[in-house]
């Protein structure tokens, strides 16, 4: 089973869990597909299964800018980061330099007016890894219709999908999700932070439109898809 990991979207806590699964029923391993391979890149047969984690687009949106700008502003040190062009580093932190918050960006996406090394705002963010990472680059309706996935777990219902995927999978014991958040260290605590205002949601909603087709798709056909054997 191939479990495409969607940044941001409760994947660590499923990544930990799939090993112990994987580490006690061998014939059933899940295997973790990293960000940057995406499963409309794959050529699947009738053997293959995937799985997945979604989040609402607009709030997987904030999780990533956040996480992402701690990366950059250097309160965290990250491997990504290490590894990443210094070049790009460099944009990335400018975009951030110049955005303080969400809305000092997302209000501002499409504003004319506002460009970092000549580019708009929305066409900074998609040169920025993680924040292009958008749901699109996974998947197509068309790619779904044609490649059913085996199982789709909802980051806001998180727990209940995982006990129903163990079901499925015929693994008996239960794995608390909440318990294994806390071994990695991927959290972020938003309490602190700004929220999105309503012009950057209405700019969110624009940017992101392709992926609440798709989200929007996904969720329909859910309950369908995991409840099928």
């Amino acid at each position: 089973i191939f479990f495409f990991h969607i940044n941001r979207s409760g994947g660590n806590s499923l990544k930990i869990a799939f090993d112990i699964v994987s580490n006690e029923k061998i014939s059933s391993p899940i295997l973790r597909i990293p960000h940057k391979i995406k499963a409309k890149d794959i050529n699947f047969n009738n053997t293959h299964k995937y799985i997945f984690s979604l989040r609402d687009p607009i709030e997987r949106f904030y999780s990533v800018f956040y996480n992402k700008k701690i990366i950059v502003d250097g309160s965290l040190q990250s491997s990504e980061g290490l590894r990443t062009e210094k070049k790009a580093i460099e944009f990335e932190k400018k975009l951030f330099s110049s955005h303080k918050d969400i809305n000092s960006l997302c209000e501002n996406l499409y504003n004319k007016n506002q460009r970092i090394d000549g580019l708009l705002n929305v066409d900074c963010v998609d040169k920025i890894s993680s924040l292009n990472d958008r749901l699109e680059t996974w998947f197509s309706i068309d790619f779904l219709n044609n490649n059913k996935p085996f199982f789709i777990f909802e980051f806001e219902n998180l727990q209940d999908d995982f006990d129903k995927f163990c079901k499925k999978i015929n693994y008996e014991k239960r794995i608390n999700l909440a318990s294994l958040y806390k071994k990695h260290n991927s959290g972020i605590n938003y309490n602190n932070l700004v929220k999105l205002s309503e012009v950057s949601r209405k700019n969110l909603l624009i940017y992101l439109e392709n992926d609440y087709k798709i989200y929007n798709y996904l969720i329909a056909n859910k309950d369908k898809i995991n409840n099928s054997y």
